[in-house]
């Protein structure tokens, strides 16, 4: 509260981190809402039509901590490989979860489905994007109130024209837009994840629209240049 006081400009990464400081009693005045963004150039849109007869690729990002929810991503990957031997989930990062996670994607034969890339640079990142039909972040908020504010690889995946699955987490729907650009579920519901993944490989003649529209709204409200000059304004 003497922040509050004493500060002229609070900036904040989504509407929902606004509301959470606003109930702390920050005043709304002096609150800005300041998205992060992707360089378009960097990451141009390039949509990855599947192919007949030829492996869906699932993505995930992050380090391995709790509010970044991989292990109901992948139960629910699990569950949908038990009917599609098709389908692969590609999982980039690392952490003190590592462990329990190997151990749940081993726990079936399903698990050959999955793949642990460890760390990447931000170049290799990029380029497993580009190679994955969808981007997944099943984020949750973790037992010790941790969360996301909105992730920046939801926005980059976006910008490459990826239909995205996500969860309705902190600022998260603000760059997943339910059946706009992607699918938005519960925190930590893995049949609404499983639901999800199956209809967007149920359905890849939707991708083409989901990715013109992620590219729109990365465009208009998450472009890197655009954010860099509102902060630049802001000072």
């Amino acid at each position: 509260r003497s922040l509050f006081r004493k500060g002229d400009v609070f900036t904040v990464c989504s509407r929902k981190m606004r509301d959470d400081l606003i109930r702390l009693g920050a005043p709304a005045s002096k609150i800005i809402i300041l998205y992060g963004g992707a360089n378009l150039n960097k990451f141009k849109f390039m949509p990855n039509p599947v192919q007949v007869n030829k492996e869906i690729v699932i993505l995930m990002c992050g380090r391995f901590v709790e509010k970044k929810g991989f292990e109901y991503g992948i139960k629910a990957f699990l569950s949908a490989a038990k009917h599609n031997d098709r389908i692969k989930l590609r999982i980039i990062g690392s952490g003190r979860e590592e462990k329990r996670l190997l151990s749940i994607a081993k726990s079936t034969p399903f698990g050959e489905q999955i793949d642990f890339l460890g760390n990447k640079t931000h170049d290799q990142y990029i380029e497993e994007i580009r190679k994955c039909h969808i981007f997944m972040s099943p984020s949750v908020t973790a037992l010790n109130g941790d969360k996301e504010g909105l992730p920046t690889v939801l926005i980059e995946a976006a910008a490459l024209g990826r239909p995205l699955i996500a969860t309705d987490h902190s600022g998260i729907p603000e760059i997943v837009q339910d059946n706009i650009n992607g699918l938005v579920v519960p925190e930590r519901d893995v049949d609404g994840l499983l639901k999800a993944i199956q209809k967007l490989i149920n359905e890849p003649e939707a991708w083409p629209t989901y990715a013109k529209r992620g590219r729109q709204l990365v465009e208009e409200q998450f472009d890197l240049k655009q954010q860099a000059a509102k902060l630049s304004g802001i000072y």
